[in-house]
């Protein structure tokens, strides 16, 4: 297990770990005597792989329905949100819709304007406007 030197914990915290040096006495040490525990279960427990994660397909990556209209851009009929966003990039970079002066905006085509309208918009803000073709 690799020791990280950290600033400002309590004298004997890393006397726990092998082949470490200890670190000043914090001030705080005396008021929060947990501390030590605390960190310490917060290193030994990040560096384990089993450790309480998110459920795959929770959150961003949970699989959604797509609009037909979303679908036939993205080109598929279900998709996480992540996935959506990513497959837009793709398909503006690949029918070539960005402004070529400031590359932060496009302009959608025709099949795009089912979802975006037909104005010219700002590409960080189209997961605003997916939201409504995602179920």
């Amino acid at each position: 297990m690799a020791v990280h030197k950290l600033p400002l914990l309590p004298s004997g915290f890393f006397s726990l770990c092998s082949s470490a040096r200890p670190v000043r006495q914090s001030p705080l040490a005396n008021l929060f005597p947990k501390t030590k525990d605390v960190l310490l279960d917060f290193i030994l427990n990040s560096a384990n792989p089993n450790a309480a994660k998110m459920p795959k397909g929770s959150g961003l990556t949970k699989p959604m329905k797509l609009s037909p209209e979303l679908a036939a851009i993205v080109g598929k009929k279900e998709a996480s949100r992540a996935e959506c966003v990513k497959q837009l990039w793709a398909y503006i970079k690949k029918h070539n819709l960005q402004d070529p002066e400031n590359r932060q905006f496009f302009k959608p085509d025709a099949t795009m304007a089912k979802v975006f309208g037909k104005d010219k918009l700002r590409a960080f803000s189209m997961s605003k406007y997916i939201g409504a073709h995602l179920s």
